[in-house]
């Protein structure tokens, strides 16, 4: 009788920690949150999973279509993060999409 409530603490133990590994997995809401999540695996292909993310949710068609300062400053810095992990991958295609879409839109650069 007494190894029913134990398997059944196992059994909630395993739904727990599926439950952690999936909120993990899940950025957090607000948009200066999610860009700091993108930084945290050790990993470079967790990191750049994670700035692929940011990048299909924060990038917006249309320049007008920013939300503010902070949410220009972060799409581009997704950029070159994004970038960066390419080129650091060995995948020169993406990495010079990015190149070229900083080169168009980043209003640091002389002529852009």
């Amino acid at each position: 009788m007494r190894t029913a409530p134990a398997a059944l603490v196992w059994i909630l133990s395993l739904n727990l920690g599926n439950s952690v590994a999936l909120a993990a997995d899940k950025p957090p809401l607000g948009i200066n949150l999610h860009y700091a999540w993108c930084a945290e695996p050790k990993a470079d292909a967790d990191k750049l999973k994670r700035y692929e993310g940011f990048w299909k949710v924060h990038l917006p068609e249309n320049a007008d279509e920013y939300n503010d300062d902070l949410h220009v400053r972060l799409v581009r810095k997704c950029a070159y993060r994004l970038a960066e992990l390419y080129a650091a991958k060995g995948d020169a295609k993406n990495c010079r999409k990015m190149i070229r879409w900083l080169e168009a839109n980043d209003g640091s650069l002389p002529g852009a």
